[in-house]
């Protein structure tokens, strides 16, 4: 964060993070790490961590939350915390937002917003076949083993399985990605073994993320256009 953002930031009232649900602990530790690089923990930002299935608790951060003058966000559990560990690297965000839509969370544009993202691989070409291959070109083995794996294994966790054997876009995007992993790269092909022994896994998740879901599938359609 530039001097200019962070005087920007001063300006304003201190900034609340909640952190709840299961594993908050360990949610509570990774935001600090990271609010820590930019911030005095105290006294420009507060990091609180609750279990607001506590009653007596729950009332007491609904009282900040609902009246509160502060900027407040809340972290949550929403079918694992908050990142799925097992993904590691690439499309963690992307599971991430499409579990909380399917809560029933909404998503909300806000201009003077600002993230920072340092990441080492950034698409620079357009979503043709084409484009999408010399993007892959671009990316190490790693990257796009785990790439590969990752997205897969989101379809599974978050998607209908008969939109993903009968959405013709889904479908023919999937069989072209599979027939040119098979002839043009061999170290993703290893991802294979690993997505299918997963498996059980991503059901168990797929369960869970299914018990929270508060979305009509032709609501969620809309956040795909």
């Amino acid at each position: 964060m530039n001097l200019i953002n962070k005087i920007k930031f001063l300006l304003k009232k201190p900034k609340v993070v909640i952190v709840t649900g299961e594993g908050r602990a360990c949610a509570k530790e990774a935001i600090y790490q990271v609010l820590k690089q930019y911030f005095k923990i105290g006294s420009e930002i507060l990091v609180f961590e609750t279990n607001l299935t506590n009653s007596a608790l729950a009332e007491k951060f609904k009282f900040l939350i609902t009246k509160s003058s502060l900027p407040i966000l809340v972290v949550t559990q929403v079918g694992d915390i908050p990142f799925d560990k097992d993904f590691f690297a690439y499309k963690e965000d992307v599971d991430l937002a499409w579990r909380l839509k399917l809560a029933g969370y909404q998503s909300v544009y806000n201009p003077s917003a600002r993230a920072y993202h340092r990441r080492a691989v950034a698409r620079k070409t357009d979503l043709s076949d084409k484009g999408t291959i010399t993007n892959r070109w671009g990316k190490t083995a790693l990257a796009n083993y785990l790439s590969y794996r990752n997205h897969l294994w989101m379809l599974i966790k978050n998607e209908g399985y008969l939109r993903i054997f009968f959405h013709p876009v889904i479908w023919w995007y999937e069989l072209k990605k599979i027939i040119y992993l098979l002839f043009k790269e061999p170290n993703t092909r290893k991802a294979l073994p690993e997505i299918v022994k997963q498996i059980p896994k991503m059901s168990q998740k797929r369960k869970r993320i299914k018990q929270i879901k508060s979305i009509k599938n032709q609501d969620l359609k809309k956040w795909f256009k």
